[in-house]
């Protein structure tokens, strides 16, 4: 299966000027800062790079619970003036679910990404599927 670069979408709603102002999102020193809906706090999100990434995955193992509330520390910086680690945990640690939800579910919008998924027909029986793209060497340097 050939895949044409050329063709990609790309998920960019950080730089969307109208995205921005209709979901009140601040932006500043490089962060994204938004109002909870439940406790009317402010939070400023970092975007992880190459390294929190990294780093993230490494500490987030375990249970589900573990795993959001490991999220929410990885990307949130500050929650109205706290720049605190462990008081950010510790609001992490106690934030309504309504809140927690409202920045898992805005995090993804705000990260530029390339939607690397294609209709795919087999040539044998025709069935049809969205698939993503593998992402391996064969990728690079094809056969």
């Amino acid at each position: 299966m050939l895949y044409d670069l050329s063709t990609v979408k790309l998920s960019e709603r950080c730089f969307d000027e109208n995205y921005i102002n209709d979901n009140s999102i601040e932006i500043q020193d490089n962060m994204f800062f938004v109002t909870l809906p439940t406790t009317k706090v402010r939070v400023g999100l970092r975007l992880l790079d190459g390294y929190g990434e990294k780093e993230f995955n490494e500490v987030a193992t375990g249970y589900e619970e573990t795993r959001v509330t490991s999220t929410l520390s990885a990307f949130i910086e500050v929650v109205g003036e706290i720049c605190d680690r462990k008081e950010i945990k510790n609001f992490i640690d106690n934030m309504p679910a309504k809140d927690s939800k409202y920045i898992r579910s805005i995090y993804p919008k705000l990260v530029p990404n390339i939607e690397l998924k294609e209709d795919f027909t087999c040539t044998r029986c025709f069935h049809q599927k969205e698939m993503e793209v593998p992402l391996t060497a064969e990728f690079f340097w094809p056969r």
